[in-house]
């Protein structure tokens, strides 16, 4: 972590220096390619876009893939329903049913602007922290206990009850 710190500060300082009036390229989307071009030609804006893309393709798969395999382990533990989120590809490994709604999930964002967007991501985490927060509360009026003890029913447990809609998964 420390390492990353090291290289953002860094490339934060050469960028700075080598391009110190930012407001010069207009719109501040399209700063670090023009910055790319000016520091080092269209060769380097070409390799630096193409580094970008791939970097972005690469997360985006990650997160995914990631995305999909919390969903196989919540329909394994019976927190979404088993019978679509549990199975797995035989040959691959891989929960393909996940993968296709985590993506479709994620396509439907092309029709979002960037502001929208980012409300939708904050009334995201605002719920999820508040499930959280309605777990624990749950958690302990159900078991009185509030010493970090961990008993049977955990907060995950609560917060399935609380959530869902019904009780039939």
């Amino acid at each position: 972590m420390a390492a990353a710190g090291v290289f953002f500060l860094a490339v934060t300082y050469v960028m700075q220096t080598l391009f110190p009036d930012v407001s010069a390229v207009g719109d501040i989307v399209r700063a670090p390619p023009e910055i790319a071009r000016y520091i080092g030609g269209a060769a380097f804006q070409i390799l630096f876009v193409g580094g970008y893309l791939t970097t972005v393709l690469g997360c985006g798969l990650t997160q995914q893939m990631s995305a999909a395999r919390l969903l196989f382990a919540m329909g394994r533990d019976g927190m979404l329903p088993r019978a679509v989120f549990r199975r797995v590809d035989p040959r691959t490994g891989v929960p393909a049913v996940n993968v296709l709604v985590v993506g479709l999930i994620a396509a439907s964002a092309v029709f979002l602007d960037l502001g929208s967007a980012a409300s939708l991501i904050d009334f995201g985490a605002y719920v999820a922290f508040a499930a959280v927060n309605l777990a624990v509360i749950g958690f302990w009026r159900a078991t009185g206990v509030r010493d970090g003890r961990r008993p049977a029913g955990s907060p995950p447990t609560y917060c399935n009850r609380c959530c869902r809609p019904s009780g039939s998964w």
